[in-house]
């Protein structure tokens, strides 16, 4: 015996057998025969109305199908709406299609794609994000670009920083003066080694500086043409045409760059500077060596007696002298270490030279960084920005030239795929625009409700 639960209600029916079909009996005729059929059976006459026959079936189902469109009502417009708000958004990009319009409105409509993309741009390249293009697209954050760029510089640089308290230093330092040593009279530096050390390390800079370079041209060029293509996607000439002439003048202008910074490097590789805070920097370094010698005589002096040791009751019992011997070898120790580092011989020139080194490539290296970033910035990046709006302003005023009619059309002139692709977002767009408003007038209370997914 099988037992069968049925979640929802059942209902029996008569259907017509294959001889009241080739009878041609009507449906109405077959409502009849079933009812007929159900008050005089001996088992089904005893059964409630409310299952038997296809009227009961009817509204068990008319009932069921109404509450099931309820409650998924507020779901299919939820989604309706969520539809239609795409097709807007994808559909908006592309415009509308002006080639129909009057040369007067193409030409306004060119001025004002032109005078938005050079605003755009000067806006990325300064760090100002309030547009909704640049707020929604961080690929074309120029300055953000740039800055990165920057920071690898700065952090290329500073990491190329020798190692001045290493003997190995010390040593290399000591030989290339030896090396290089003229009519220097005794007591004076070797300036040769100290030029030397100096026009190498600078050298040692150009790959960073030229990295740097690449990255910031790179950027200007991708985002140049990038954010045109955001602004105006159904016009691929317009976007070809711009992407041109922005790319000769990156192009110029990178070359003019290299050699603004060819002649940063020339300057430092003759060493100058007039900047006070190398010789604060001298005196850091200076007093950074007496400390730590400092220390080191400090935790190496034991008061000692005649005899060489003295027992801790004898310190205590005569204190002073302790006292005067603990400063006799300290003046002692710090004396030798005085003449070893500033008396006249290798090793005191040495120590001197490196400090001055280590003093100036700080000034140096702090001062290329801040030079070569201002030189892209004012040299190449705001070049680029005046002179692009000149350009771009010129493509607009063509419109308005004799030939605006043919340089319209070339500029305007759409890709068969964009058409279609805007033909059928805007329709639809107005399916589903009819739909809102249908399920609006049939069910004005019903409100859109988002159905939660199971994860």
């Amino acid at each position: 015996m099988w037992l069968i639960q049925f979640n929802l209600r059942y209902v029996m029916v008569k259907c017509r057998s294959q001889r009241d079909l080739d009878n041609g009996m009507t449906p109405q005729e077959a409502r009849e025969s079933e009812k007929l059929y159900f008050s005089e059976h001996p088992d089904w006459r005893e059964v409630r109305k409310p299952v038997l026959g296809v009227t009961q079936l009817t509204t068990s189902l008319t009932t069921l199908l109404v509450d099931r469109i309820q409650i998924s009502l507020p779901f299919i417009k939820w989604e309706l709406q969520a539809q239609f708000e795409m097709a807007e958004r994808e559909a908006a990009p592309l415009g509308t299609s002006i080639h129909d319009e009057p040369l007067a409105t193409q030409s306004n409509h060119l001025m004002q794609l032109m005078s938005n993309y050079c605003s755009v741009l000067r806006q990325s390249t300064r760090g100002f994000y309030s547009d909704s293009v640049l707020a929604t697209s961080g690929d074309l954050r120029l300055y953000g670009r740039c800055q990165e760029a920057y920071e690898a510089l700065k952090h290329a640089i500073f990491s190329s920083r020798p190692g001045f308290g290493d003997p190995e230093f010390g040593q290399r330092l000591a030989a290339d003066m030896v090396a290089l040593r003229g009519r220097e009279l005794p007591g004076f530096h070797n300036s040769q080694a100290f030029y030397n050390f100096v026009a190498s390390c600078v050298e040692a800079w150009r790959p960073a500086v030229e990295h740097c370079r690449v990255l910031v041209v790179q950027s200007a060029r991708a985002v140049s043409a990038r954010l045109l293509d955001k602004l105006a996607p159904a016009h691929p000439a317009l976007v070809f045409e711009v992407t041109l002439v922005a790319n000769r003048l990156i192009n110029d202008l990178a070359d003019e760059l290299s050699e603004k910074l060819d002649e940063i490097f020339v300057k430092e590789s003759d060493p100058f500077t007039t900047n006070e805070n190398m010789l604060e920097l001298i005196n850091q370094l200076r007093f950074r060596n007496f400390d730590r010698a400092l220390e080191q005589v400090m935790a190496s002096v034991v008061p000692a007696g005649a005899s060489g040791e003295e027992s801790e009751a004898e310190l205590k019992a005569d204190p002073k002298v302790a006292a005067s011997e603990l400063q006799a070898m300290v003046v002692a120790r710090l004396g030798g270490w005085y003449m070893a580092s500033h008396g006249v011989n290798v090793k005191s020139k040495v120590e001197d030279m490196t400090i001055m080194i280590e003093a100036y490539w700080d000034v140096a290296t702090k001062r290329l960084v801040d030079n070569v970033c201002m030189t892209m910035e004012h040299d190449f990046l705001g070049k680029l920005l005046k002179q692009l709006e000149a350009e771009c302003f010129v493509i607009a005023t063509d419109s308005m030239g004799p030939k605006a009619t043919e340089h319209l059309a070339r500029l305007f002139s759409e890709d068969a795929a964009i058409t279609e692709r805007r033909r059928g977002l805007i329709a639809k767009r107005n399916r589903l625009g009819e739909a809102l408003r249908t399920l609006r007038t049939m069910a004005p209370d019903c409100v859109a409700t988002q159905q939660l997914t199971s994860q």
